[in-house]
C-alpha cells in the first residue's frame, strides 16, 4: 500500500513538473516551431537513431556525424564534437559546459530554474539549428560549418525579435477612429464611394446628422463608373476631408447598398431600417 502511494506521488510530481516546463517553454519569445522542438526534446520524442532503433525502424544507432557514439538526443544536440564546436561560440552559455548532465532536459531546467544570466531563447534556437543541420546530412545536403550554424540561429532569433517589436509598435500606435458629432447648431455630412467593377458602375452614400447625432437625411445612389474612388467621393461635393473607414461606416454602408438600387434612394426624416444597427455600432 505504501509503495503504491509513493509511486502515485512520484507520478503526480512528474506530471506537475512537465506541466510547469511546458508553460515555461511556451512563454518564450521564439517561433512556435522552436517551442515545439524543445518540447519534443524534453519528452525524448525527437527521431534520433536510438529512438528509431527502439521502434525497429533502423538497425544501427551510430551517429552519422562523428561515427563514434550512438545518436541519442543528448549526443546529437550537446556532446557530439560538432555540437560542442557550435556551443563553444556562445559565451553566455559557457556555464552550461561546466555541468555534468545526463540529458538536454536537465540543461533546460538549469537555465529556467537556476541560472540568472543565461537566455533559454538563445539555447533553443542554437539547439534547433544544430538539429536542422544534422537532418541535412541524412539528405546529403551541403552541410554548414559550426560558425554558419551558430550565426544562422542568432539571425533567426534576431529577425523574430525585430518582427515582434514591430508588431508591438504598430499595436501601440494604432488610434481608433470613430464618428464625432459636429459643433452645436451645425450639421455634419459624411459621404463615401464604392466601386462595382463587374457592373461598370459605382455607388455613393451620404448621411446627414445633427450635433445631437440624430440622422436628418440619407442617400444611396448608383452611377456610371468614374475613373477612381476619389472621383466618386468628389461628386456633388465642394470640398471634403478624408477620414478612416471606421469613422465613416454609415456612409460606406450606404454606398455599398447602392449596388442593388435601380433608382436613387433618398430618405428625409426617416432611415433605411438596415442602417440602424450600423449607426448603433459606430456611435
Amino acid at each position: 500500500m505504501l509503495k503504491n502511494e509513493e509511486d502515485q506521488d512520484q507520478a503526480s510530481s512528474s506530471t506537475n513538473n512537465m506541466s510547469q516546463l511546458w508553460t515555461a517553454l511556451w512563454s518564450q519569445k521564439v517561433p512556435n516551431k522552436i517551442k515545439q522542438f524543445l518540447w519534443w526534446v524534453c519528452n525524448n520524442a525527437l527521431p534520433v537513431k536510438t529512438n528509431l532503433v527502439h521502434r525497429k525502424v533502423i538497425l544501427d544507432a551510430t551517429c552519422d556525424e562523428c561515427l563514434g557514439a550512438s545518436e541519442t538526443i543528448t549526443h546529437a544536440l550537446w556532446t557530439c564534437p560538432f555540437a560542442k564546436q557550435v556551443w563553444s561560440l556562445e559565451k553566455s552559455l559557457a556555464e552550461l559546459r561546466q555541468l555534468t548532465v545526463h540529458s538536454v532536459t536537465e540543461l533546460v531546467w538549469y537555465i529556467l530554474e537556476v541560472s540568472t544570466t543565461m537566455d533559454i531563447e538563445i539555447f533553443a534556437v542554437i539547439a534547433w539549428a544544430i538539429w536542422q543541420r544534422r537532418n541535412s546530412l541524412k539528405f546529403q545536403v551541403t552541410s554548414e560549418s559550426p560558425d554558419q550554424v551558430y550565426h544562422r540561429a542568432l539571425d533567426l532569433l534576431q529577425e523574430f525579435r525585430n518582427a515582434h517589436v514591430s508588431q508591438n509598435i504598430l499595436a501601440q500606435s494604432y488610434i481608433p477612429c470613430a464618428w464625432h458629432p459636429p459643433p452645436t447648431g451645425v450639421m455634419k455630412i459624411n459621404f463615401d464611394g464604392a466601386m462595382f467593377k463587374e457592373e461598370n458602375a459605382a455607388g455613393i452614400g451620404v448621411i446627414v446628422r445633427s450635433d445631437t447625432d440624430d440622422p436628418i437625411a440619407t442617400l444611396s445612389k448608383k452611377i456610371a463608373l468614374p475613373h477612381s474612388v476619389e472621383a466618386i467621393e468628389a461628386i456633388e461635393s465642394y470640398s471634403f476631408v478624408h477620414i478612416k473607414r471606421q469613422g465613416n461606416a454609415a456612409a460606406h454602408f450606404l454606398a455599398r447598398k447602392a449596388k442593388d438600387l435601380l433608382i436613387a434612394n433618398m430618405r428625409l426624416d426617416s432611415l433605411p431600417q438596415d442602417i440602424i444597427p450600423v449607426l448603433a455600432f459606430v456611435s
